[in-house]
């Protein structure tokens, strides 16, 4: 993990000397012998190149930021929930309508419910996004399924329709089984957590052992890469959590 974090820290700081280069040679532009055309000619020519090293450093820089947000968000992971109720039964999705989720897809393979819920990082402008659990039924369907994607883009579509726009996404993907396996804790740690222009997404995998009462999944109490990933993991712990002591 340091090695990562300091190849992040060089890439910053390449980066910003970069700009404080290019900064200085855009405004020294302006101080040459030139006439005004050749000024503008070398100004142009500067934010050309400019522009170029920005795209090339962009997506460097991103992959570095999610692999050590993955590496420090494993490092300082929770420990497994213990005693949870079950949440592979009709008293789950019972549980969660009551908690402002409606079921927008039931094709029994999976079930997709959502609902609107306030951006967290709105504090002072009311703006909304978008909450969605899904329920995986089939045991042989895996958690980034194409169907399961299309499940998501096409609520996302009806919402555009009805001109409601939600720009973040928290989306919780659940399955339930008998025992966990080591292919399924490797599934668990493939989280998305990331920003797409203005939009912010976060993608939480699940699993509820139902031999144990055990449910498994990345989260830290200390700990979150991006804030819609907090949300996420608060917004699953607390439901959960509820439908565990309502059933006691």
């Amino acid at each position: 993990m340091q090695t990562t974090r300091r190849r992040q820290t060089t890439l910053f700081v390449a980066f910003a000397i970069a700009n404080l280069a290019f900064a200085t040679m855009a405004i020294a532009c302006f101080f040459t012998v030139w006439d005004t055309i050749g000024q503008l000619t070398a100004m142009l020519v500067v934010l050309v190149v400019w522009v170029i090293v920005a795209f090339w450093f962009q997506p460097r820089l991103l992959y570095y930021a999610q692999i050590y947000g993955l590496m420090k968000l494993k490092a300082q992971a929770a420990p497994v929930e213990d005693g949870v109720a079950d949440l592979s039964s009709p008293a789950w999705v019972a549980h969660l309508k009551g908690k402002g989720f409606a079921v927008s897809m039931d094709n029994g393979a999976f079930v997709l419910m959502h609902r609107i819920s306030k951006d967290p990082t709105r504090l002072f402008v009311s703006k909304s996004m978008l909450d969605i659990l899904i329920l995986i039924r089939d045991a042989g369907l895996p958690f980034r399924h194409p169907a399961v994607t299309e499940a998501i883009n096409r609520l996302e579509n009806d919402f555009l329709k009805q001109k409601i726009r939600l720009r973040n996404n928290a989306v919780v993907i659940l399955k339930s089984g008998d025992a966990i396996d080591e292919p399924m804790r490797e599934a668990l740690e493939q989280v998305v957590f990331e920003k797409q222009g203005e939009r912010g997404i976060a993608v939480i995998h699940a699993f509820y052992e139902r031999g144990t009462g055990q449910l498994h999944y990345l989260h830290s109490d200390t700990y979150a890469p991006t804030v819609y990933y907090r949300y996420a993991a608060d917004m699953f712990r607390t439901t959960y959590r509820t439908f565990t002591i309502k059933g006691r």
